[in-house]
């Protein structure tokens, strides 16, 4: 009732409207977010559905949703039992969403240290360790490794794509963190991403692929990215996947979008209708933080 006469804010996004892949996202997980506690199972299965079709739109914060701490705390609402194991079984998929909850760790926290930090000391992180990290996932499923997933309580296998495919979408919804939190100095990482195309015809060893970038400080000298030059690796390495394993290729209207970040689209409502399908509450308008 209340968004329904809300005349809306500077931060109110109507939901049909073409967004921006990365708003698209945050309006995603606001919904997700917004959903109660007694919506926990079909919540799960939506975000599940979400990461194994449109891995784009997942992002780090809708972890927020179905963290361990609130699964203990949280198990019933008014007298009435919750289903949490949907959540927990959800939660402990390999997919999209906990890579990008490992990147974001990686980054060290990067919304603490912008709390206390300077700018310059914000980013000082070194990247060579998640560059590591790209490179083993990459190679990963490049050398014949089986990746799947469970959806929540149906008890049938069904892939969640690629490991190297979860990674490099995960990367993408961290791109702008990154950056920040690196300064800049993402030579290796960018290295790594340009070598996708090596590492899958060649299938190098795992241990081969974790010194790509070199190591220390030597590895982030020279010049800095932005995150459009990020974003561009990363689109490129999503395509020599879908080259490769012939799965989840981009179409034009997303790989377009994520591109460039002023692009604007309406594929996102295929996410809006996935939550929709599984019974969550979509209002027409929804208030980003």
């Amino acid at each position: 009732m209340a968004s329904r006469f809300s005349k809306g804010g500077a931060n109110a996004v109507r939901i049909g409207v073409p967004l921006t892949v990365r708003r698209a996202k945050q309006t995603m997980s606001r919904l997700v977010l917004r959903q109660p506690l007694t919506a926990l199972r079909p919540t799960a299965e939506a975000l599940w559905e979400v990461q194994r079709t449109l891995p784009m739109l997942v992002t780090a914060s809708m972890d927020h949703y179905c963290n361990g701490p609130r699964l203990v705390r949280f198990q019933n609402s008014g007298g009435r039992q919750i289903d949490v194991d949907a959540v927990a079984r959800m939660h402990g998929e390999a997919g999209v969403l906990g890579d990008a909850v490992s990147i974001q760790h990686m980054l060290g926290d990067i919304d603490d240290r912008r709390g206390h930090l300077g700018a310059d000391e914000v980013g000082s992180v070194d990247c060579t360790p998640l560059a590591q990290a790209t490179a083993r996932a990459l190679a990963s499923s490049a050398m014949g490794e089986s990746e799947s997933g469970q959806e929540p309580g149906s008890g049938q296998g069904e892939p969640l794509g690629s490991a190297r495919r979860r990674w490099l979408f995960a990367l993408y919804d961290q791109a702008p963190d990154i950056v920040e939190a690196c300064g800049g100095r993402i030579t290796p990482l960018l290295e790594a991403l340009r070598g996708a195309g090596d590492i899958a015809a060649q299938g190098v060893a795992d241990g081969n692929a974790g010194a790509v970038g070199g190591t220390g400080s030597d590895a982030n000298s020279g010049t800095t990215a932005d995150t459009a030059t990020l974003d561009a690796a990363i689109v490129s390495a999503l395509d020599v996947d879908r080259d490769v394993n012939h799965d989840g290729a981009l179409d034009a209207q997303w790989r377009a979008a994520m591109l460039d970040p002023a692009a604007t689209t309406t594929a996102y409502m295929t996410g809006i209708d996935i939550l929709r399908r599984h019974g969550l509450e979509v209002p027409a308008t929804v208030e980003l933080v």
